[in-house]
């Protein structure tokens, strides 16, 4: 019925308008009540013109000579003239406004779409799907912008009024997130969560055994901060190969093993810092061994080269090779020892009989190693080669002797 009255209001004003005798305000009387409800025209008290609609007496809205309608917060104590006039100068400033208000509005659901140039809906502000609040674009290939001369906050748990720390801030050029970020599978799974670790540390973590991928072209890691000023990362990942510019350090259950540049000279080193053996193997069984005490052990495995060669062969030689070597020549080191001094004038040369009863006695050449010790104890192959050489050397001088002797005889024969 009010509605109807408004119209009759608004047609008769109209009437009245164009016969010059516009009266400035209209009351709205129903069966002799509402005495406070009226419309005036609001230059009868304000600086402006337009429409002013009162109710109870009290100003409850307005619309300017623009057609800007605002709207006032229902529990305003100020209602003054001079806040009236700051409010339509407000409305004012702003290009476009068609309605303002100083309270809150209440919408089910507010309907985006461009009237100019109408083509259906194209988004809306509203609740969904449990009564879930909604902001949805509805055109394809269109954005959704949100923009902000400042930054854009979220907070959580209704506390945006009570302080200025929100869970999510876009700023210009960086995004900030001061809670963890999950990645979720939609089956109420975390498969993937960013977050501060333990001692405030950046963590990268997944769930359930799941891999974390990288895909693309290559991937640098800066160690030094730098990843804006230079293109050389400490550590790269790419379709071809791993390089590191850094000691690659790797130390599992006390076990500390080291690839890195020599830290004295411009040459490559790989071992272990700890006091661990470092073995090298194929097809996961060891093939060779670098001890702890710097010898090389070839064919035995890690438990073989404490137990099965003696500490003192160990102490005297520093490889060790199972099956033994093949090659078609190998050369030893110079080394002072060697048998030329049988040839000395000094050297003793044993007699005839004296190197009988030692042989007699034990089956072997004076010092030249027997064979129950060649096999429990092996032998020095330059040791035994010098050995050899002067047993040759001492049958050179036994001929020697023995031909003196004969050219003796012949002589006192001839005689």
């Amino acid at each position: 019925m009010k509605r109807l009255l408004l119209t009759l209001v608004v047609a008769l004003s109209a009437i009245w308008a164009a016969m010059g005798q516009a009266p400035s305000y209209y009351r709205l009387i129903y069966n002799g009540g509402g005495q406070g409800e009226y419309i005036a025209n609001t230059s009868i008290n304000l600086q402006f013109t337009g429409c002013g609609f009162y109710s109870d007496y009290k100003l409850r809205s307005f619309m300017n000579a623009d057609g800007s309608w605002c709207f006032l917060n229902p529990n305003d104590t100020d209602r003054g003239n001079t806040r009236i006039n700051l409010l339509n100068d407000a409305v004012k400033a702003l290009p476009d406004i068609g309605i303002s208000t100083t309270g809150n509005t209440q919408f089910n659901k507010l309907i985006l779409a461009n009237i100019n140039n109408y083509t259906g809906m194209h988004g809306f502000i509203g609740y969904g799907r449990n009564d879930d609040m909604v902001i949805e674009s509805s055109r394809s290939n269109k954005f959704l912008r949100i923009a902000s001369k400042g930054s854009i906050a979220f907070w959580a748990g209704m506390t945006s009024d009570t302080n200025d720390i929100p869970l999510v801030e876009l700023q210009e050029g960086k995004s900030i997130f001061r809670n963890q970020v999950v990645f979720n599978s939609g089956n109420t799974i975390d498969l993937l969560t960013l977050k501060n670790g333990r001692f405030g540390d950046a963590t990268i973590s997944t769930v359930n055994n799941k891999m974390l991928r990288f895909g693309g072209g290559s991937f640098g890691f800066w160690t030094d901060g730098n990843t804006d000023e230079n293109d050389s990362p400490q550590f790269k990942v790419s379709a071809t190969n791993v390089s590191s510019s850094l000691p690659i350090d790797v130390t599992t259950g006390g076990v500390r093993t080291v690839m890195r540049k020599h830290p004295d000279r411009n040459v490559a080193w790989l071992g272990t810092t700890s006091s661990n053996d470092l073995e090298i193997g194929v097809s996961n069984n060891t093939v060779g061994v670098i001890g702890t005490d710097g010898n090389l052990y070839w064919g035995f495995n890690g438990l073989q080269t404490g137990s099965s060669i003696r500490a003192e062969l160990r102490s005297k030689y520093s490889m060790f090779v199972k099956k033994g070597i093949l090659a078609a020549d190998y050369a030893i080191a110079p080394v002072s020892s060697w048998a030329d001094y049988v040839f000395e004038d000094s050297y003793r040369l044993r007699p005839l009989s004296e190197v009988k009863k030692y042989v007699d006695d034990n089956g072997h050449l004076p010092d030249v190693p027997s064979a129950a010790q060649v096999a429990t104890e092996g032998y020095s192959q330059h040791d035994m080669n010098e050995t050899l050489l002067r047993k040759v050397e001492e049958l050179t001088l036994y001929i020697l002797q023995q031909q003196k002797e004969i050219d003796e005889l012949r002589s006192r024969l001839g005689e």
